[in-house]
């Protein structure tokens, strides 16, 4: 297939995910003449296809590490509006199309392997992985907003729906939320025994970084045993770290695209008030020691005293955020796991093997703690402070509210406060208004 009509092909997928709903789910079916594929390659044209390498910054917007300015609330379009204050109707339409047209796009690849004359084995292995792999990740960010944390309450109610086949007319009923991270973890475990120990780019699964997916999806809930192996499997190949002392704070974005922190490249695609144009907590920034490097490559103080955010890891600057996985979030997984099962020194020693990296040489006094809760305490503080506007932060709220950590969100918008408590049913968004409307015998999330 030329890669000019591999390119309408694609589009096609896409446009209609995004814009069109068909009778039974989402999006229209595309001219059968111009998905056919010939071979791998054309496969493997459609998974590195620059929107598959992007999600919404939906976990960025509702989580709690920025705040907007009134007058700037009030440019916002309605739908932004209602996730800044996590309103009981906002449904994150655009980020169920976003990550069901990266779906979509991998259960096309999945099904026409299964139609190809395969000559060479591995190479097959590896794109059935990649796909896999890429599916299991948009699973996985649609469960943080549609599907409430999995516990033993909750993996009986009802989560997303696991689209596994590109027929765009089979009806899906909403899986359980324990249905939905067993078919994350089997497609990653399978992606894993498929996959190159290295990938050839960034936006390209390998059993590395799929092991590093792994380490965050067991991180987020709960389970810490797998999150210290996964995260221990990925650094036994890389913990390669930039040593901040070796950028250049006065440069308008210090961090350089594509470093060699990254294990797994995904930007998202979302508006600029979330980067520069959002205030940083002031809590947040005063938690920086002054020898803390992070202050001035991640933060620019604005004229007004505050701080804006520029220290993004994505490739496009700083209007898309990095929503990948980096080394320092598996060390901090590594630690934080070793904490929570009282391996106090080794838990220590990866947190410290990090933050000297991130400290002026020769200011950093490594952290010593006496108790196993106070550590763990500790290792939190510096995830947030580490991996702030990398979409994890929603997340890690959901996560540890279940463990009475008692996080309490607040906005203020022309005088009146707004707050998300610890728990809250809006911590589970609704489904998609125009989606429920398709699909009229699913149940809605409770408000």
């Amino acid at each position: 297939m030329s890669s000019k009509i591999l390119s309408i092909t694609l589009n096609l997928i896409l446009v209609s995910v995004i814009f069109h709903g068909c009778k039974k789910f989402l999006d229209l079916k595309p001219d059968k003449s111009l998905t056919t594929i010939n071979n791998l390659e054309d496969l493997q044209s459609l998974l590195d296809n620059a929107s598959l390498t992007k999600t919404t910054n939906l976990q960025d917007i509702i989580a709690d590490d920025y705040y907007l300015a009134t007058e700037t609330f009030h440019t916002l379009n309605s739908d932004a509006r209602d996730a800044y204050i996590w309103s009981p109707t906002a449904d994150g339409i655009l980020n169920w199309k976003y990550n069901y047209q990266t779906i979509r796009v991998c259960n096309v690849v999945l099904s026409e392997l299964k139609k190809l004359n395969i000559s060479n084995q591995e190479d097959y292995n590896n794109i059935k992985g990649q796909a896999l792999m890429k599916r299991a990740f948009s699973f996985f960010l649609l469960s943080q907003i549609f599907a409430p944390p999995l516990t033993d309450s909750t993996k009986g109610l009802p989560s997303i729906p696991l689209r596994l086949l590109p027929d765009i007319e089979k009806t899906y009923p909403r899986s359980t939320v324990e249905e939905t991270y067993e078919q994350i973890i089997n497609d990653l475990t399978m992606a894993i025994q498929l996959l190159p120990k290295n990938g050839e780019a960034m936006n390209r699964p390998d059993k590395a970084n799929t092991s590093a997916l792994l380490a965050r999806i067991f991180l987020a809930i709960g389970d810490y045993k797998n999150a210290l192996t996964y995260s221990n499997q990925y650094l036994e190949k890389n913990e390669k770290l930039m040593d901040f002392n070796n950028l250049d704070p006065n440069l308008t974005s210090p961090i350089p695209p594509y470093n060699e922190e990254i294990c797994y490249n995904l930007i998202t695609d979302g508006p600029l008030w979330t980067l520069r144009g959002a205030n940083i907590d002031s809590i947040l920034i005063g938690s920086y020691d002054s020898m803390d490097l992070r202050k001035k490559i991640f933060f620019e103080r604005k004229n007004n005293g505050v701080y804006a955010f520029r220290g993004n890891y994505g490739s496009s600057g700083n209007y898309n955020a990095f929503a990948g996985i980096t080394v320092s979030e598996m060390m901090l997984i590594k630690a934080e796991c070793l904490a929570r099962k009282g391996d106090s020194i080794l838990a220590l020693d990866e947190l410290n093997k990090l933050l000297i990296k991130r400290f002026i040489s020769g200011k950093f006094e490594p952290i010593i703690l006496p108790t196993t809760s106070g550590l763990v305490d500790r290792i939190l503080q510096e995830r947030r402070k580490e991996l702030i506007f990398r979409s994890v932060r929603w997340s890690d709220i959901r996560r540890l509210n279940l463990e009475g950590k008692n996080i309490i969100m607040t906005r203020s918008v022309d005088d009146r406060i707004y707050q998300l408590l610890p728990n809250d049913l809006r911590y589970t968004w609704i489904i998609p208004n125009e989606i429920m409307a398709l699909n009229p015998t699913w149940e809605q999330n409770k408000r």
